[in-house]
């Protein structure tokens, strides 16, 4: 059993640092950056890395770009 999520972001608008539930995310997106993800969510201050890809459940977010973007995102409990 899976969720599908459709996101779109206007030019100035992003997603706050989260982490997603379940086993598995699948993030499909536009190719326009602003992916951010923090591998170690439990360690302070947080060090945010611009991805393209990345294998395993992180603390990530949406930074905006100047430019808007459009993602699908699949999870599955």
């Amino acid at each position: 059993m899976g969720t599908v999520n459709l996101s779109h972001y206007p030019e100035v608008c992003g997603a706050s640092a989260h982490s997603d539930y379940g086993m598995l995310t699948l993030l499909a997106t536009d190719g326009v950056g602003g992916f951010q993800v923090c591998r170690e969510k439990f360690k302070q201050p947080h060090i945010w890395e611009d991805v393209h890809h990345l294998s395993g459940s992180t603390l990530h977010r949406v930074m905006p770009t100047g430019q808007e973007r459009n993602s699908i995102v699949w999870w599955s409990a």
